[in-house]
This record gives C-alpha cells, sequence and structure tokens, in this order.
C-alpha cells in the first residue's frame, strides 16, 4: 500500500507588506499566487486592531487527550532488516498480527502505553501541541517522559539505518476508535480543535487553516 503525495505539504514563504488593510507582494507589485488561495497570514500580536479576535484565536485551554493505560501504535519504517535481531523481527511481525493492522498502512508497529493521562494544549487557531507525559514502552522495557521520547527510543531500536530519530508523532502513532479502527493521533486531535473552535466561534477560521496547513 503506498502513500498518496501530499500537494498541500510543500510551502513556500512569501515576504508581504500590508498597508491600509492591502496586502501587496514586499517586492512591489500583486501576489504571485493563483486567483483564489488558502493560507497564513502571520503577523505580530500587537498589530491587530481587533482585540476580541485577538483574544479568541489567542485563547489557550488545557483537555484530556487520553487516559492513563491507553496503548498507542508507532509507525516504523525498517529498511535493513538485517540491522535486528530475530526477537526484534519476530516482535515487529506479531503486533501487526495482534491489532490487526496489516492493511492499516505502510510499515510496522511498536507498542507505547501511557502511565498516567495524557493531555494536549489547544491554542486558537494555532495547531495544539502534546505535554509530556511518562509512558513506557513494553519490548524495550524502557519508560519514557513523553510521546516525542518514546518515538526516539523505539526509532532508535528498530530504525538503526537513520541518521534523525525524530517524528511527527500527530502522524506517525495511532491510536484505536471505538470503531476498532487505529488512526494517527491527528485525526483526535483534528477533532478536539473543531469543538475547541465551535466554543470559540472561530469555527470556520480554523477549519480553513488547518485544511492549508499541515504542521504542528
Amino acid at each position: 500500500m503506498s502513500q498518496i503525495p501530499d500537494p498541500l505539504a510543500k510551502t513556500v514563504s512569501i515576504p508581504v507588506k500590508i498597508e491600509n488593510g492591502e496586502v501587496t507582494c514586499f517586492y512591489g507589485g500583486k501576489l504571485p499566487v493563483i486567483d483564489t488561495i488558502i493560507g497564513q497570514l502571520i503577523v505580530p500580536a500587537y498589530s491587530v486592531k481587533d482585540k476580541s479576535f485577538l483574544e479568541k484565536v489567542s485563547t489557550e485551554n488545557k483537555h484530556d487527550f487520553f487516559p492513563m493505560g491507553t496503548v498507542f501504535l508507532v509507525q516504523l519504517f525498517v529498511k535493513n532488516w538485517n540491522m535486528l535481531d530475530l526477537k526484534s523481527i519476530n516482535y515487529l511481525k506479531d503486533v501487526r498480527l495482534k491489532y490487526n493492522v496489516q492493511d492499516l498502512c505502510p510499515g510496522y508497529f511498536a507498542e507505547i502505553e501511557l502511565t498516567n493521562p495524557l493531555q494536549i494544549l489547544l491554542r486558537g487557531t494555532k495547531k495544539a501541541i502534546l505535554y509530556s507525559c511518562s509512558c513506557k514502552i513494553p519490548f524495550l522495557n524502557k519508560d519514557a517522559k513523553s510521546i516525542n521520547h518514546a518515538y526516539s527510543l523505539i526509532s532508535i531500536e528498530f530504525e538503526k539505518d537513520r541518521i534523525s530519530h525524530t517524528g511527527n508523532v500527530f502522524q506517525k502513532v495511532y491510536y484505536q476508535e471505538s470503531d476498532m479502527k487505529w488512526y494517527p493521533l491527528d485525526n483526535k486531535r483534528n477533532q478536539l480543535e473543531e469543538k475547541y473552535e465551535n466554543e470559540l466561534n472561530i469555527n470556520k477560521l480554523g477549519y480553513l487553516l488547518r485544511s492549508s496547513c499541515h504542521h504542528i
């Protein structure tokens, strides 16, 4: 199963100038983009005249994300199996069968278990971020201080050919929904963000930002 390239994943930065509410290219003339496009305009907070709007898009709120005991699956891509011992190889194969993730997406998976509740910080129209949370890696018999820490430890163990062992855990770490299917954490984050934006009455703006941006 191959992954479909995301046409929105690659972005460019275009310097702009705003005068009397009109956005133009910093180098002069109109913006060199197609007629209709959705993006983000990042400006200093002090420049926003509507303070009620600024408060809405800047509001932060801590929210429960997953309870203690939740098991996550970390997606892995092993390119050189000769670098793994037989125990590691059998474990990766067993996890796919245990959780029935053979058709989930490419790669193999390793388990993470939360030893404390995991919380998330909702940040208005910005992408939400995870709080640190202790968890354990059963196969390695190791503890981690956060999901990102656990991801790195697992990657070091199984993806030995990689130079860097960091990644976007919202896309690389999966949870099981009530329908018994597995989804990336980004799916749950989007659900919470949409609900939060509805509460702040900025749901349309937030939806547009989520549709056009894919970074944390």
